[in-house]
């Protein structure tokens, strides 16, 4: 039998799941503390009325995102999820610090949001994720998915030829090459 890892979360937080499903900016900007701070990669964002502008971008950016909660820790007052999205770059994406046009690629990654949970609602929210992935897939920069393949063929080569070569042996002196 598989367990969701949603079991025992918090009303809180099964209330942004379900507002973040429904791609509803203002419950789910309710949700949060009135001083909450949300930090991402390069960014921070405070405040309700800031909550409900990202969350009001993301959804333009992203109207078909959909997420899956891989797993779940938490303690009293903090919940980490571990996430997998997708979604289709569909509008233009601006929040501080980023201004991406409109794509028209599939998005899917994975990262962390770790919840700080307060009476008056979420204190803070943690975002931790690949940022260079993330920009990768939605970037329209001509070239870009060529370089990319260029720069991952010659690391495929190099470690190829690292591993065929004969390697250098560690002497007996070395801290590494000592043995229990």
């Amino acid at each position: 039998m598989t367990r969701s890892p949603l079991r025992n979360l918090p009303e809180q937080l099964l209330a942004l799941l379900d507002a973040y499903h429904r791609h509803d900016p203002q419950a789910l900007a309710a949700l949060y503390s009135p001083a909450c701070r949300i930090t991402l990669p390069g960014m921070e964002i405070r405040g309700r009325s800031g909550a409900e502008a990202m969350w009001t971008a993301w959804f333009r950016a992203f109207p078909d995102v959909a997420s899956d909660v891989l797993r779940v820790l938490s303690e009293p007052g903090l919940i980490a999820l571990e996430w997998r999205e997708r979604g289709t770059h569909l509008g233009r994406l601006r929040m501080p610090s980023i201004d991406l046009p409109s794509s028209g690629r599939r998005l899917c990654w994975q990262g962390v949001s770790i919840y700080a949970l307060a009476e008056d609602g979420i204190s803070s929210h943690t975002y931790h994720f690949d940022r260079l992935e993330l920009w990768l897939q939605v970037s329209t920069l001509p070239g870009l998915p060529a370089s990319v393949a260029t720069f991952s063929r010659l690391w495929r080569e190099a470690r190829r030829s690292r591993t065929a070569a004969p390697h250098h042996r560690r002497s007996a002196q070395h801290p590494l090459a000592r043995t229990p």
